[in-house]
C-alpha cells in the first residue's frame, strides 16, 4: 500500500513538473516585439503548434530579419535585387520554408 501512494505521488509530480516546464511562446514572441527597438518595423508573428517565429525588419528594406523564439536565434533573410519595374520591397509573410515578399512601384512621400 505505501508503496502504490508513492509511486503516484512520483507520477504525478512527475506530471506536473512536465506540464510547468512548457515554454509560453506568445508571452516569449511579445515580449520580444515590444523590445524591438524604434528603428525597427514588426512585420509579422508566425505563432503555431510548428513554429513559433517573429519577422521584422530596419528601415533601409534591404533585409528582413527572422527570429525563432524556440532557438532563440535571428536569420537575416536578404531581399534579391530586382529590376525596378517591380518597385521597391514593402511587406513580407510566410513561415519557416517559404517567405513571400510584397513590391509596390508607387512612389511614397517620406
Amino acid at each position: 500500500m505505501k508503496t502504490k501512494l508513492i509511486l503516484i505521488s512520483i507520477i504525478t509530480g512527475t506530471i506536473f513538473v512536465m506540464t510547468s516546464c512548457k515554454k509560453d511562446y506568445q508571452k516569449l514572441s511579445t515580449e520580444f516585439i515590444r523590445n524591438l527597438p524604434d528603428s525597427c518595423e514588426f512585420l509579422v508573428q508566425v505563432e503555431n503548434e510548428v513554429e513559433h517565429l517573429v519577422y521584422y525588419k530596419e528601415p533601409k528594406n534591404t533585409a528582413f530579419y527572422c527570429y525563432n523564439i524556440e532557438n532563440d536565434n535571428i536569420e537575416e533573410i536578404k531581399i534579391p535585387e530586382v529590376h525596378e519595374a517591380y518597385g521597391t520591397p514593402i511587406g513580407i509573410g510566410g513561415g519557416k520554408e517559404n517567405i513571400v515578399v510584397g513590391y509596390t512601384t508607387i512612389k511614397y512621400n517620406e
